[in-house]
């Protein structure tokens, strides 16, 4: 049985992601030991954020933004793409997307919660 602890981190985390798709107008994917609720006490948390505000931002600085709007006693691990970039695809992408969990979305985007082929 999970510790009640793992599931009110788990929370915490989710509240900050849906407020950080407000903040930015994006969609925010969880993936990783979160999305999977596995993750432990010092897990990193595993995020994809999709916002059009990317576009003329470079990659550091995109992650920069993103994580300065996160708290700072969680270890992120960010991954900060435009819709173009991310409707692209990776391998990344294809993988995360088999157990993600959608956790905020911008009007006008696509809806990519039900993960890719």
């Amino acid at each position: 049985m999970r510790s009640p602890r793992l599931y009110e981190i788990r929370e915490r985390v989710i509240r900050a992601l849906e407020d950080l798709s407000s903040e930015l107008g994006a969609e925010v994917f969880l993936f990783g030991s979160y999305a999977r609720g596995v993750h432990l006490v010092d897990s990193d948390v595993d995020v994809i954020v999709v916002s059009e505000k990317f576009e003329n931002l470079n990659y550091v600085d995109r992650v920069a933004l993103v994580r300065g709007m996160l708290p700072p006693d969680f270890c992120f691990d960010v991954i900060a793409l435009t819709p173009k970039e991310f409707e692209k695809g990776s391998p990344l992408i294809r993988e995360g997307s088999k157990y993600w969990v959608k956790v905020g979305r911008r009007p006008g985007l696509a809806d990519h919660s039900q993960g890719r082929k």
